[in-house]
């Protein structure tokens, strides 16, 4: 129940013990050793407080508990006696070669068994998105018309377009210098993106304080926040006629992505904030370097944003209200 105790870390068999269906055992005792790994480094080179180790246990251990549930339920059903359960199982193996041989299936599949799409986010503080919504008052219009307007249009992008989200691990993407993400050897990542020309008019007509950066300012705003972290190993800027990263990241406006050592998305950010970044780094990775900066004065808004829903319920009352006043007279 605990991996950690004081300066004892548990990982891989001495943390978890499970049936060796699918052989996912050495992925997860990989993945806990990467997990601990960069955080002992952070906090041994004396660049992070000790208070970042606790996000070890609160992070492999969720994930390791959702991979053992599904483990222990392969398990049961592969050993069941049950005669239909039987049937199935038999005519599974024959036809195995056959299923796969459909492509969509291996897609599906090979993520699953490699462990590579669990995702850390909701696991620990260190995963993190920054959003913003627009004043209440609704000038432009936009803000809530039609339809909740830019604030309906955040709430479905946010819950369920497919995106990176914080804690997610990184796709294998094409750098600049032609290479590709893995094997991962980045280090701290910071990934300006450009960001999309309708979605960056809509940051800037719908939020306050936004400013929509050039690709060569996004260059300068990069190597400015790795100068004063200290930390960031590379910064890489996908411009917006690089229509394949933005599709793999679910970019719409101007944002950015900060990846950790390994290889999963600290934070995402949109739009992108200098303090944002800053305070992340001092108060969820706890950087001692940039411990003395300001703080951050721009707050990050909930998952769903109520507004939009509250107009239009209100709207629906009223015309069926209205309606009803009309009939009975």
């Amino acid at each position: 129940s605990l991996y950690r105790s004081g300066r004892i870390f548990l990982a891989g068999d001495a943390a978890h013990c499970h049936s060796p269906l699918g052989g996912q055992g050495m992925n997860m005792g990989i993945q806990d050793a990467v997990n601990l790994a960069w955080k002992l480094g952070q906090v041994c080179s004396g660049k992070s407080s000790p208070d970042l180790l606790d996000t070890y246990h609160a992070e492999r251990y969720q994930v390791d508990k959702r991979i053992l549930r599904w483990v222990e339920k392969g398990n049961n059903t592969v050993f069941s006696r049950s005669p239909i359960v039987s049937m199935i199982r038999t005519r599974a193996r024959r036809s195995l070669s056959m299923m796969m041989k459909l492509l969509p299936l291996v897609q599906f599949a090979l993520p699953v068994l490699s462990m590579v799409n669990y995702s850390y986010s909701n696991c620990s503080d260190l995963s993190h998105e920054h959003w913003e919504r627009p004043p209440l008052w609704p000038v432009p219009v936009s803000r809530v018309y039609p339809f909740g307007g830019y604030r309906r249009r955040q709430n479905f992008f946010r819950i369920v377009s497919k995106r990176v989200r914080s804690g997610d691990r990184l796709p294998n993407l094409h750098l600049p210098d032609s290479t590709r993400i893995y094997p991962y050897s980045c280090g701290w990542l910071l990934i300006l993106c450009e960001g999309q020309t309708e979605g960056n008019r809509e940051l800037k007509r719908n939020l306050l304080d936004v400013d929509i950066l050039s690709r060569k300012e996004l260059h300068s705003f990069g190597e400015a926040l790795k100068s004063t972290t200290g930390i960031i190993d590379k910064v890489v800027v996908y411009p917006s006629s690089d229509v394949g990263a933005h599709e793999k990241l679910g970019v719409y406006g101007q944002c950015l992505f900060l990846v950790r050592p390994d290889s999963h998305v600290g934070l995402r950010s949109e739009p992108m904030r200098y303090d944002v970044v800053v305070d992340y780094l001092r108060n969820r990775v706890k950087l001692k370097s940039v411990s003395n900066a300001r703080k951050c004065k721009y707050k990050p808004s909930p998952k769903f944003d109520p507004v939009p829903f509250v107009v239009w319920l209100s709207i629906a009352l009223g015309a069926f209200g209205l309606y009803s006043k009309i009939k009975r007279q």
